[in-house]
């Protein structure tokens, strides 16, 4: 993202230049994830990039799925370097962990067990349950697929 560019001035520039409605996500260290409703105008953009005022900026394809990682039933006890440990196996992790209750939620702030991890996974999915500071959780995340725990391969589960 343009330094001291609004998303505001970012979405205005983008309509000057294509049809699509847009829908933006802070990826957090200048990154912001742009979905656009046609393939044709992702492509123009990636080719293309745009101009808001006097500044050029260059969009490049997202290589991987992005996707919010939920961890349930994790330990208090269990740092977060072990939790991104365990999940850097299967892609990058952007930003900070957080705690599963929104800020303005009556339980903002407390430890529930349950921790919310932004990742661009470079897999198509992560097994259902892993192994996490020595304790079981369950993994959620969109468009997550059945992925065998004894092969490791997408599209069943072992029986």
């Amino acid at each position: 993202m343009p330094y001291l560019r609004t998303l505001r001035e970012l979405k205005e520039a983008i309509d000057r230049e294509i049809q699509s409605n847009v829908s933006f996500q802070d990826l957090g260290n200048g990154e912001i994830l742009i979905e656009l409703a046609n393939q044709q105008d992702a492509e123009l953009l990636i080719e293309e990039g745009f101009d808001v005022e006097e500044t050029h900026v260059g969009c490049h394809p997202l290589h991987g799925q992005y996707t919010n990682v939920s961890i349930l039933n994790l330990r208090s006890y269990i740092e977060d370097a072990e939790v991104k440990k365990v999940l850097s196996q299967y892609g990058e992790i952007r930003g900070d962990i957080l705690l599963k209750y929104k800020a303005d939620h009556a339980f903002a702030g407390m430890e529930n067990g349950n921790r919310l991890v932004k990742m661009l996974l470079e897999e198509k999915s992560i097994l259902y349950s892993l192994r996490i500071g020595g304790e079981w959780c369950r993994i959620i995340h969109n468009n997550q697929q059945p992925v065998c725990s004894e092969c490791h391969e997408p599209g069943h589960t072992s029986n």
